[in-house]
C-alpha cells in the first residue's frame, strides 16, 4: 500500500470513529492547517461524549474497543500510519 493510500485509510478510520462516537444529530469536523511548507496537520473532531480517562492509555492498543461491533483496530492502525508519516 502506497503512502497516499495509507493516509486515506487513516482519515477514513478517524472519520468512522468520529461518526460512531457522535449522536445521530452530532457533528464531525475536519480541520487542516499548514504546519510548514512540506507538512500539514489534520484534526478530526466530533461531538461525542469523549474518551473516559481510564481508557486513554489503551485507545491505541489493538482489539481495544467499547463498541458492540468492529474489531477495535481502527485507532491502532491510525497511530501506526501517523507514526510512519511523522
Amino acid at each position: 500500500m502506497v503512502l497516499a493510500d495509507k493516509l486515506k485509510q487513516l482519515l477514513l478510520n478517524l472519520l468512522i470513529n468520529a461518526r460512531d462516537a457522535s449522536e445521530p444529530d452530532g457533528r464531525v469536523e475536519v480541520r487542516i492547517t499548514r504546519a510548514d511548507p512540506e507538512a500539514a496537520r489534520i484534526e478530526v473532531l466530533d461531538s461525542g461524549r469523549g474518551i473516559e480517562k481510564k481508557d486513554l492509555v489503551r485507545i491505541f492498543e489493538p482489539f481495544h474497543t467499547d463498541k458492540t461491533r468492529g474489531l477495535g483496530i481502527g485507532l491502532f492502525l491510525c497511530e501506526r500510519i501517523a507514526s510512519l508519516h511523522g
